[in-house]
């Protein structure tokens, strides 16, 4: 008989860093889906916001249509982000759900074997089985909240992509200031 020692630790740590991967991959499309909702949501309150400053709830004119049009587009784009927004939620949640469920099977049979030669009793192979998902959930606290951490990562790749526009903003009007400013020193 093959006695592998500690093999219980070995392979927690093993099933925790596969579930980690295995949600890193699976839910690697959340942050941009995140992101391409959150854009279509600013996209129809701005055509929304812009349509009710103007006062035009009942198209007349043909452009007055056109952005009706436009803000029925948008709200198509909104549902539609939605739903891929669902969809990823949807991959996620099966895989922390599913460990939930696979856990403590895989606790169970890694002590069958000790249990049915006879190294084991019941009440111990209990106790190790409920060890292995106490100690599978504390390292899988990435896989338990990596749809709050993608949120997350989503709203700060959004202050930050508007923190380098502004940079690039205030750079650019330093170099028009410095052109106009060396213009008229070259006229004058």
């Amino acid at each position: 008989m093959l006695t592998i020692p500690k093999y219980l630790v070995i392979s927690v740590a093993v099933y925790s860093a596969f579930l980690t991967v295995a949600m890193m991959i699976i839910g690697r499309h959340l942050i941009p889906v995140i992101a391409g909702k959150n854009a279509a949501e600013a996209q129809f309150r701005s055509i929304g916001s812009h349509l009710r400053e103007r006062g035009m709830f009942t198209p007349t004119s043909q452009g007055e249509i056109e952005q009706h049009r436009s803000l029925s587009g948008a709200l198509d784009d909104v549902i539609a982000r939605w739903r891929a927004l669902c969809f990823q939620f949807m991959r996620t949640t099966l895989v922390s759900q599913g460990n939930v469920l696979v856990a403590p099977v895989i606790g169970w049979v890694l002590c069958a074997p000790k249990y049915l030669v006879g190294t084991m009793s019941l009440g111990e192979a209990a106790q190790v089985a409920a060890a292995f998902i106490t100690v599978q959930a504390a390292l899988n606290w990435l896989v338990e909240n990596y749809s709050g951490l993608a949120d997350c990562l989503s709203s700060i790749n959004r202050v930050a992509s508007l923190l380098l526009a502004l940079d690039q903003l205030e750079h650019d009007g330093g170099t028009q200031a410095k052109d106009i400013n060396g213009v008229s020193n070259m006229t004058g």
